[in-house]
């Protein structure tokens, strides 16, 4: 028997100081924050700026989370066009499998009324929605082939009561927690899916849903505050945190971690070994590459 001991990992450039699961700043692997204190349309993580539809607008005499709120009349929404590819700008950001959407939202009960949503200009076909069913936050996913990857299900907690609530969708490759108001929902379970089907987006909207047909619609009648993007889970700590507290901005350049480090292994001599590991870095410098290393040599 043999047993090999990773001893260290190379991320890029040798980054010698990150060889070990670290702790890190909570907008690492934060993709996008739209924050709707003094702009509409503004990303100010990032550079995945909405353009607005119909005049959506700030609206500062309601009792917001924090400063103002994007306001929705049912016309007006926020709309990004944008690659299939996310390795480009990061979106969808449901193709980054793990991935994180929180936000504040405030409005009555309302039927398939979209908050935030991905889609496609060339097909109607494939869906992601976060939206309304009465007073319930419901959740539809589905493939480019059809498939129903999650049939329009609800929360169980009350989410569209006209008060304000946290929503926290935490994605880890199928694998879903929803949390309202920083509390797992009872019904988080039945939102898991296999994600074995390709999924193509290149819109992603607030207020609506965009895709190829012509007419929009569903769109939301209320108020939207601090929707933010991570390309990771965020833990629930990490979700009462945010909603606490908001993200912090200016948003820095933060340097690449390791999440998870590779576990150690006992093979017989001459058998394969795989290791694994998880590292998540800022745009737009975020694509890693791994060097392993045994006993300071490359394998």
């Amino acid at each position: 028997m043999k047993h090999i001991l990773l001893k260290s990992v190379c991320l890029g450039l040798f980054l010698g100081s990150l060889l070990q699961v670290q702790a890190y700043d909570i907008r690492t692997g934060l993709l996008s924050y739209w924050p709707f204190n003094s702009s509409t349309t503004v990303d100010a993580a990032y550079t995945n700026n909405f353009t607005a539809v119909n005049s959506p607008t700030l609206v500062t005499t309601d009792p917001a989370p924090r400063a103002s709120v994007l306001g929705l009349n049912g016309s007006a929404y926020l709309r990004l066009d944008h690659s299939s590819d996310n390795s480009i700008n990061g979106l969808p950001i449901r193709s980054a499998a793990n991935y994180s959407i929180l936000f504040w939202v405030k409005g009555g009960p309302q039927t398939e009324k979209y908050i935030f949503a991905e889609g496609s200009t060339n097909s109607n076909t494939p869906v992601f929605v976060l939206q309304t069913l009465g007073g319930k936050l419901d959740v539809y996913l589905r493939a480019d082939d059809g498939h129903e990857q999650v049939n329009f299900v609800d929360s169980s907690a009350t989410v569209f009561d006209n008060t304000w609530h946290h929503v926290a969708w935490v994605d880890s490759n199928g694998s879903v927690k929803l949390y309202i108001d920083g509390n797992l929902d009872a019904n988080s379970s039945a939102f898991n899916y296999v994600n074995n089907r390709p999924i193509t987006f290149n819109t992603t909207a607030v207020g609506t849903l965009v895709r190829a047909s012509v007419s929009t619609g569903g769109t939301f009648t209320g108020a939207v505050d601090d929707l933010a993007l991570w390309e990771r889970t965020l833990s629930q700590a990490e979700v009462q945190t945010i909603m606490s507290n908001g993200v912090a901005t200016p948003v820095p350049a933060l340097p690449p971690v390791l999440v998870t480090s590779p576990a150690s292994v006992t093979k017989h001599v001459g058998d394969f070994v795989t290791f694994s590991t998880t590292a998540i870095g800022t745009r737009p410098n975020n694509i890693l590459s791994y060097q392993w290393i045994k006993t300071s040599h490359p394998f």
